[in-house]
């Protein structure tokens, strides 16, 4: 079963990412948010794939926000966690602005 967690920034940036995968697919998905380089958004990237990539420009320079450098370092909670790629209330950096005001914050829903 997966979560829905929604992505915020001061800078006007909104995006809701899929996390995890559902009963039927989780042996070749895992869905969890990742920094798109090339598009400077927030994506839904698939990363059971080798390698990952991009949902909307299929680019590889993308990266899992579960990697440290794009974190403050700051959250005490953990949003979400699927495997052992975890989401706390750190402040992310934000691929629009380039600042670390990027924030998850679960969105409730819950899906299989």
């Amino acid at each position: 079963m997966g979560t829905e967690v929604i992505a915020h920034c001061e800078c006007g940036l909104d995006a809701t990412i899929m996390i995890g995968a559902g009963f039927a697919d989780f042996p070749h998905v895992c869905l969890f948010p990742a920094f798109c380089e090339k598009c400077r958004q927030v994506v839904q990237a698939n990363l059971a794939k080798d390698p990952a990539r991009c949902p909307e420009c299929r680019s590889t320079d993308i990266f899992p926000y579960d990697e440290p450098a794009l974190s403050k370092g700051d959250g005490t909670q953990t949003i979400t966690r699927w495997g052992d790629h975890i989401l706390t209330d750190a402040h992310y950096q934000c691929p629009a602005c380039g600042n670390m005001t990027l924030r998850f914050a679960e969105s409730g829903l819950l899906w299989d």
